[in-house]
């Protein structure tokens, strides 16, 4: 059997504690190391090993490069969280002085990794020199593939999740003569609480790492109105429970990417929800988009409807079609209120205004389509959305129904 590397730390600090303190100030690094961030450093008689932290998700894909220099023969090994050697690069390829060690790894649990830089023979090898050692990310986890957490954190405070979309919209350049600073991509989410429920929005996007925004303010919304087949129409006063976040990205080359809403609750209240995602578009008639949808833990067991509204004034006539996470169909539907989706109300009395500037006002018709069921697990629920026959092409808005149920009694 081959020694893991954290046997060699170990037989390198016992040694370490019986000898009187050296006077050589090189000793073995230990930091964390980012993506397509280069570092570089040197390996000697004393220090032959750095360590490299990291954290990955379950099925990302690294790929490290230790290109080494002044004498050194390069060795690449990896250690999961409990310190155990999972990786190493001289399995296929063995080392040479100044050569190239690369290592390609797939985590296959969420935690923190080591990527440990050291030599050929490790505390037997012989050569010393520098080093340049970068990580790449290969295949970086969507959003979308992250399971739902049960909490959100927003102005210092915990929320409980109701509900996750996922998407990834296409987008399309600009015309050269749009002015300076015009949006590229646009979304907005509106969230209204009913029968308690106390709305959170928070957004996140690969464009970065950390979450782009969250927020409880629904001070925008004063004024809206709503109605929604089988619901009391709402006005918003300025008691009424809502929310509203928008994302605007005018940047010429950067994209949002895989973007992950998350609806909540302050304090897990109970009640219902409407949310109103706008900024989504077929953009040709042969389009079909895909939204994500999870319902959190708390709610799996709730009904959740599902509304893909049109345009006012375009010719798009939409069309629904909801998969399970093993590709099964499990509803499809053109027209809410008949062709196969009856069991849906109609969604011409649908109207939803939202104040401006500018003022939005979002008509259902009876080209509508929607669909009602009871998600059952936290398992991603995928939309497929499109036009029926792919004969038509336009914005559109999707609307939520849902619930977020009361927390059992212990």
């Amino acid at each position: 059997m081959r020694p893991t590397l954290l046997f060699l730390l170990l037989l390198l600090a016992l040694p370490a504690l019986a000898q009187p303190p050296t006077p050589d100030p090189d000793l073995p690094v230990t930091a964390v190391i980012s993506f397509d961030a280069p570092v570089r450093e040197t390996l000697t008689a004393l220090a032959f090993f750095d360590s490299w932290r990291l954290t990955l998700n379950a099925g990302e894909t690294i790929v490290v490069e230790m290109q080494a220099a002044d004498g050194l023969s390069p060795l690449i090994g990896v250690l999961d969280g409990g310190q155990n050697l999972v990786e190493r690069s001289d399995i296929d390829r063995p080392p040479a002085p100044n050569s190239l060690a690369l290592l390609q790894y797939t985590a296959p649990d969420n935690g923190e990794y080591t990527i440990v830089a050291t030599r050929e023979g490790n505390q037997q090898g012989t050569t010393t020199g520098s080093y340049t050692l970068v990580v790449r990310q290969v295949t970086a986890v969507p959003l979308r593939d992250l399971p739902p957490p049960a909490e959100l954190r927003c102005d210092a405070m915990v929320w409980r999740v109701a509900l996750v979309i996922d998407f990834a919209e296409e987008v399309l350049p600009l015309p050269p003569t749009a002015p300076e600073g015009t949006p590229v991509e646009f979304y907005r989410l509106t969230v209204f609480g009913l029968d308690g429920f106390q709305p959170v929005i928070q957004a996140s996007a690969d464009v970065r790492e950390e979450r782009l925004d969250c927020t409880r303010d629904g001070r925008g919304v004063a004024g809206a109105t709503v109605a929604v087949a089988g619901l009391p129409p709402l006005t918003v006063a300025g008691s009424t429970p809502a929310a509203q976040l928008a994302l605007r990205n005018s940047s010429p080359t950067d994209r949002f990417g895989n973007i992950r809403w998350l609806v909540g609750s302050q304090d897990g209240a109970p009640g219902r929800y409407i949310a109103v995602l706008e900024g989504l578009a077929l953009h040709q008639r042969t389009d079909e988009d895909r939204v994500s949808v999870r319902a959190a833990a708390q709610s799996r067991q709730a009904p959740l409807s599902l509304f893909m509204l049109g345009a006012d004034g375009t010719r798009l006539d939409p069309l629904l079609r909801l998969q399970n996470q093993d590709g099964q169909d499990v509803f499809t539907c053109d027209d809410a209120g008949r062709r196969g989706c009856d069991t849906v109300p109609a969604l011409t009395g649908t109207r939803i205004t939202l104040p401006g500037p500018p003022a939005v006002v979002i008509q259902g018709d009876r080209f509508d389509a929607g669909g009602r069921l009871i998600p059952g697990s936290t398992d991603a629920l995928e939309l497929f959305l499109a036009s029926r026959d792919l004969a038509t092409a336009g914005p559109y808005t999707l609307i939520f129904v849902g619930e977020l149920p009361p927390l059992p009694v212990p």
